[in-house]
């Protein structure tokens, strides 16, 4: 699998694999769905985007983000297959929900509000934001474990890891395989490493 686009966010900026150059700072996650969405013409289902939790928002910003870095047609998009990888999973929602619970009981907490309380929920919500209709999984291990779950794909992959200051992604094709992949890290190192390089070594 070679590497067509990806994208890093942190807690206050956000920046493209390849348009390198717009590093944005953001004060909030509705502020950077602003910036995102305004220089792309293509049609993303943000219907959830309202009422998700923020790993859902901030899983939403960076399929959008790594769609757009990797230049692809719309239609490309709607087989992208996901792969949640490691991350925090869904433990504080989880914690938060049930506070939240407790204190204010079924009808007046968030107990009829979307939360992820699924591990696999944000890369889920990732994809239908893309129209996407490949495979959804979220996978917990070390990465020379997994790498070759995803090297028997054929179509465009995305990787996705959400952790609590941190999250990236990487949207893949099929082709000659990356040596980055031999490196037993995750995604949000790897995007760190790549945001390094000269975008002709990629």
């Amino acid at each position: 699998m070679k590497i067509i686009g990806g994208a890093l966010l942190t807690q206050d900026s956000f920046q493209m694999l390849f348009h390198r150059e717009n590093i944005w700072k953001y004060d909030s996650i509705h502020e950077l769905k602003e910036q995102i969405l305004r220089d792309t013409s293509q049609s993303w289902n943000l219907e959830n985007f309202r009422r998700g939790c923020l790993d859902v928002k901030r899983a939403q910003m960076l399929a959008i983000a790594s769609c757009i870095d990797s230049g692809l047609d719309e239609e490309e998009f709607q087989v992208i297959s996901t792969f949640g990888i490691n991350g925090d999973g869904c433990v504080n929602n989880n914690l938060e929900y049930w506070n939240d619970y407790v204190a204010y009981g079924k009808q007046s907490g968030r107990g009829g509000l979307f939360v992820a309380t699924l591990p696999s929920t944000p890369f889920a919500e990732a994809m239908i934001t893309l129209n996407a209709h490949g495979e959804c999984v979220y996978l917990n291990g070390k990465m020379k474990q997994l790498k070759y779950l995803f090297e028997k794909n054929d179509g465009l992959l995305m990787l996705m890891t959400l952790k609590q200051n941190f999250a990236a992604a990487l949207l893949l094709a099929p082709g000659e395989n990356d040596t980055i992949f031999e490196e037993d890290s995750d995604v949000i190192d790897w995007v760190k490493r790549l945001l390094k390089t000269e975008k002709e070594a990629l």
